[in-house]
């Protein structure tokens, strides 16, 4: 099952990304982590870890991360948070995994200016 993780990662476009920077809020003791982590590895791409003692906006410009994996749940408390100046890298893709997300976000995630990946 993970050779057919990693393969798939390879072959998807939210990976290929020229510098890919990684982060999640799903640890690597998960297995949503596990596979960010190898497909970012395998790609020779950075994974990036979040310092709890600054906003995730920040952590997202501070160390231009194109590439978010994490859950419908923290997607929603992240948008709630994020101030109304924050502008996202150009390449920024969210991977939304361990859930479905709730029909009130659907249209305020549509009109965001990033690539969704379910």
């Amino acid at each position: 099952m993970i050779d057919r993780r990693t393969t798939n990662s390879l072959l998807s476009k939210v990976f290929a990304k020229p510098n890919l920077r990684a982060i999640s809020n799903i640890g690597v003791g998960s297995i949503g982590g596990f596979m960010l982590a190898l497909a970012c590895w395998a790609l020779g791409g950075t994974l990036c870890h979040h310092d709890d003692s600054i906003s995730w906006a920040e952590s997202l410009t501070r160390l231009k991360i194109d590439v978010f994996l994490l859950a419908p749940y923290h997607l929603q408390q992240l948008l709630r948070a994020l101030p109304d100046d924050f502008v996202p890298h150009p390449d920024l893709t969210l991977c939304i995994g361990g859930g479905s997300l709730s029909k009130p976000w659907r249209p305020t995630l549509a009109s965001a200016s990033v690539e969704i990946s379910w």
